[in-house]
């Protein structure tokens, strides 16, 4: 258990790579440029990094008989919409504190996952939830950051996107390294936002549809 002040977590038992990317993503915050990575925010703020990588970990783990809106499907229609991942994670996260969702008057707009931090000055963390139905790529989700760090107007300029991928892929793919990541963006000289990339597999297939598809190939 660590403690800082009054910020306090518990490291939850990570595989190797889950570590290494946890390590990855917190070097990068200690490098960067961001005013407000600092004391009991930059504490709070690592634990939840470490909360939402378990939960992609977890997630790309399992079944989709357990989680419905991870399963593969063949028609747009069928594709599952945002909600089932903003009401995944937030049940994830409220044994860890509060949650609200779709708050209001959060920067003239409305948060998806709204993290009231219970500290003297009073701080909060938002999480953007948002799906691609396209390929992944920095160009695709672009606006779902500048929309993400939008939120950040009035209060700690660090924040969460997590986005359900439900682009076509093979099996195994994205590698969990590619799962999470930081992004920044500048707004000015004097004004640096961060946002911790969460992505979330869906639409998936199994190890074994690959080998179905490879059969049929040779017949």
């Amino acid at each position: 258990m660590l403690r800082v002040g009054e910020a306090m977590f518990v490291r939850v038992d990570l595989s190797a790579v889950a570590q290494r990317l946890y390590e990855k993503v917190i070097d990068e915050l200690e490098s960067s440029r961001n005013p407000d990575y600092t004391g009991v925010f930059r504490e709070r703020f690592k634990r939840l990094v470490l909360l939402l990588i378990r939960f992609c970990q977890v997630r790309t783990d399992s079944v989709g008989s357990k989680y419905s809106y991870l399963r593969r499907f063949e028609k747009r229609s069928d594709a599952p919409l945002e909600f089932a991942l903003q009401d995944d994670l937030a049940t994830f996260l409220i044994a860890q504190g509060e949650v609200q969702l779709e708050k209001t008057d959060i920067a003239s707009g409305r948060a998806d996952i709204y993290l009231p931090q219970p500290l003297r000055p009073s701080f909060r963390f938002i999480i953007e939830i948002k799906r691609l139905l396209a390929t992944w790529t920095e160009e695709a989700i672009g606006g779902f950051l500048r929309q993400t760090t939008a939120y950040q107007q009035t209060d700690l300029r660090l924040g969460f996107l997590a986005a359900l991928d439900l682009s076509d892929r093979p099996a195994g793919f994205p590698h969990l390294d590619n799962c999470v990541y930081l992004a920044e963006r500048q707004i000015s000289s004097i004004d640096v936002r961060h946002a911790v990339i969460v992505r979330v597999p869906g639409n998936r297939r199994t190890p074994s549809d690959d080998t179905e598809v490879e059969a049929a190939a040779t017949r």
